[in-house]
Order: structure tokens, then C-alpha cells, then sequence
């Protein structure tokens, strides 16, 4: 199959400074955007055309460099140059699970709910837990920090009594954990989607993934093979795999060393939640890493971000080169475009010049599988179409 280049189907403007990052609410009908003009704006689609739809402007007083949605969408978490981290909740005056599920979910104003401070200097990323008991952000002061979210609302339960939840007041957030084990800037932190593994890549070309034990969370696995910064980490679908880009301008794929593989799958595939105990089991199962794709010579620069779909299995990747490069794992009885044996992935579709600057940041859609974002140093956003029948 020839390579084919995804649609454009949207362009938004109305950020005034370069693009840092964008992210789609979890239920794939809102899209997050952060910029250097010191705002976040929340867009939705209105008939045929997206809009901007809230601008958050009063939570920072520097570029805002990450943004990261809760996974249960309630919270919103933003990082930025001015060291500070900050939690922002949607206003309801009513369910919030209920107001979630609209629609326009999510679409109205937010409030402010907490400014979280402890970083030295600029805070580059944050990430959320699969459960969302745990958040996470990085520094360019070279440390790791874990927040926990501590609900202080009480429990109440639904009429059968089998569900229970915790009433609107606010919960609080504490660190937990500092991690020091980078020599350098870190660029991104990144949850395992289905247990409290944390994983950090950093400007010292290193990977690190941490798990908690009785005392602390302590570094059990470091991947060196970069030969310059990674800027950014993603796992597929089940964690079984990470995926890590580079300024050294390649794409490689990871994944746990092969005597140990089929443990590791069967213990992620059981039925969620996973039994306790499954992080620690994980971690032992995982200290060494091999790389089963090294991808080289699309990007002609430094690479920023990529996205690992849920759904379709492609990873995204975007740079310093204006381009996007979309990868799909050979299918059976596909010939190989390389003598190697570890050359699984190959590249499906990609677009030169996406954007007359930078791309700074790519996410899939989690729930549609034709859709993913871009955010660009040309200060807008565009949305792509990707169709899978072209795979």
C-alpha cells in the first residue's frame, strides 16, 4: 500500500502565542488547548465547525506548557513556566457525571480549584493514574513529583447499595513522592493505562518507570538507547508497549524482554481492576527492556510528541519538521521493508508542511478513530481525518 497523507478537516484560531499542547476530553467531544499566551481554551463542535467554547485565563502568569484531563473528565490539570501546576473543575450545579455525559459536556465555564506549588522551576508535563488517585508532573528543575488526590467529601451510596461515590466537595491534593533519579530536565511523565506504574523521559536521553512499595516509589527500569533528549512517551492500548521520540529524530518501540512477555500479557489481560499487587508483579516482570522498532529517517528534525491510539493502533508523531508521520504494526503475512527482524512498524499515511511552524503536540481521538489534533509554534490547531479503510 502506498503512503497516503490524513485530511485536514478543521483549523482553529484564536490562541495568540504558539500552540504547547492539545487533548481530547475522554469523551472525544471536547478538545483542550494550551499556549504561550498564557491561556487555555476548551473547543466543541457546533453543527459542521468547532468553537471556542471557555477560556481559561486566570490560572497562570506564564506560558502554559502541558494540559492533562482526569481520566473520569471532572478535572483538569495545566503546568507552566511559572512552576505552578493547576487543578480546574467544571462549575455544575447539579450530577457532574450526568452533566459529563450531555452533549455539551463539559462545554461551560470552569473554575479555578486548586494552584499546586513545590517545583523549582518550570513544570514541563502532567499525568493522571488510570484511576486517577495519583497525578503526576515533571520539572526542569530534574525532579518527578506524584500528587494524591484525597477525596474529603463523604461517601455516599446508590439506591442497590453496589456503587458508591463521594459527594461535590472538592478534593485535595498532597505529594506524595519526589523522584530525583534524572540528571536533567524532564520533559514528560506518563501513567501505565491500567496500573500506578509511572513512567518519566528526560533532556538525559534516559527513560525511567517507578513503582510504589511499602515505603516510597522507586525507580525499577531505566531505558538508555536515545543518543539525545526524549521528549515525549506512550503505551499502547494494554501497556504491553511504550513508544518514546527523540531529538536524535527516532521513533522507538519498547517492550518488556521476551522470556518475560507472555507473564506480563496474562497478568494485564485479566478482567479489571487488577488484582493488588499487580504493580508490584509488573515491575519485577519488567526491569529490562528491549526495543523491537527503532524507526529513523521520516522526520528531518527534532521530534516533539506522539500518540498511540487506543483504538486503531497507530502512533502518531510530530516535530520540528512541520510533518506528521502516522505508523501501523505489519499484519500478518505483510513483507517486512527491512531485512531486520526487530522492523515491525512501517509508515501508512504522513503530511509535509502540516503547519507552517513547529508541531509541538498530537493526540488521537479516544473515541473516534479517524480523529486526531495538532498544535503548532504557528499558534493554531488543527484537526485531521484519518480513515482506516486505507490500512
Amino acid at each position: 500500500m502506498d503512503d497516503y497523507s490524513p485530511v485536514e478537516v478543521s483549523k482553529l484560531e484564536g490562541h495568540s502565542a504558539r500552540v504547547w499542547c492539545v487533548r481530547w476530553h475522554p469523551n472525544g467531544k471536547l478538545l483542550a488547548t494550551c499556549s504561550a499566551d498564557r491561556t487555555i481554551r476548551i473547543w466543541s463542535k457546533e453543527g459542521m465547525h468547532w468553537q471556542c467554547k471557555s477560556i481559561l485565563s486566570d490560572g497562570h502568569t506564564r506560558t502554559i506548557r502541558f494540559i492533562a484531563w482526569s481520566h473520569d473528565g471532572r478535572y483538569l490539570a495545566s503546568t507552566s513556566f511559572d512552576s505552578t501546576i493547576v487543578i480546574w473543575s467544571k462549575k455544575t450545579s447539579g450530577n457532574v457525571d450526568s452533566e459529563l455525559k450531555e452533549d455539551k459536556s463539559c462545554a461551560d465555564d470552569w473554575k479555578l480549584m486548586f494552584s499546586l506549588e513545590g517545583h523549582e522551576n518550570e513544570v514541563k508535563a502532567a499525568a493522571w493514574s488510570y484511576d486517577d488517585l495519583y497525578m503526576s508532573t515533571c520539572s526542569r528543575d530534574k525532579s518527578v513529583w506524584i500528587w494524591e488526590k484525597i477525596e474529603t467529601g463523604t461517601a455516599i451510596t446508590d439506591e442497590d447499595e453496589n456503587n458508591f461515590d463521594f459527594n461535590n466537595e472538592e478534593p485535595i491534593f498532597e505529594c506524595a513522592s519526589v523522584q530525583t533519579e534524572h540528571t536533567q530536565d524532564v520533559k514528560r511523565v506518563l501513567w501505565h493505562p491500567c496500573l500506578p506504574i509511572l513512567v518519566s523521559a528526560s533532556f538525559d536521553n534516559q527513560i525511567k518507570l517507578y513503582v510504589q512499595d511499602d515505603e516510597d516509589w522507586h525507580s525499577f527500569a531505566n531505558l538508555n538507547e536515545h543518543e539525545s533528549t526524549v521528549w515525549a512517551i506512550d503505551f499502547n492500548h494494554n501497556g504491553t508497549r511504550l513508544v518514546s521520540v527523540s531529538a536524535d529524530e527516532t521513533i522507538k518501540i519498547w517492550q518488556p524482554e521476551s522470556s518475560k512477555l507472555c507473564q506480563i500479557e496474562t497478568l494485564l489481560n485479566t478482567s479489571l481492576p487488577l488484582p493488588k499487587g499487580s504493580d508490584k508483579i509488573y515491575a519485577e516482570l519488567s526491569k529490562k527492556w528491549h526495543i523491537v522498532a527503532s524507526l529513523s529517517g521520516y522526520h528531518h528534525g527534532t521530534i516533539y510528541d506522539c500518540s498511540w491510539s487506543i483504538i486503531n493502533n497507530c502512533i502518531l508523531t510530530v516535530g520540528a519538521d512541520n510533518s506528521i508521520h502516522i505508523f501501523s504494526e505489519l499484519k500478518n503475512g505483510e513483507e517486512k521493508s527491512d531485512s531486520s527482524a526487530l522492523v515491525r512498524y512501517r509508515q501508512v499515511a504522513f503530511q509535509m508542511e502540516a503547519h507552517t511552524e513547529d508541531i509541538n503536540s498530537v493526540h488521537w481521538n479516544p473515541k473516534h478513530s479517524d480523529l486526531f489534533a495538532t498544535g503548532s509554534d504557528d499558534s493554531t490547531i488543527k484537526i485531521w481525518n484519518f480513515t482506516q479503510t486505507s490500512l
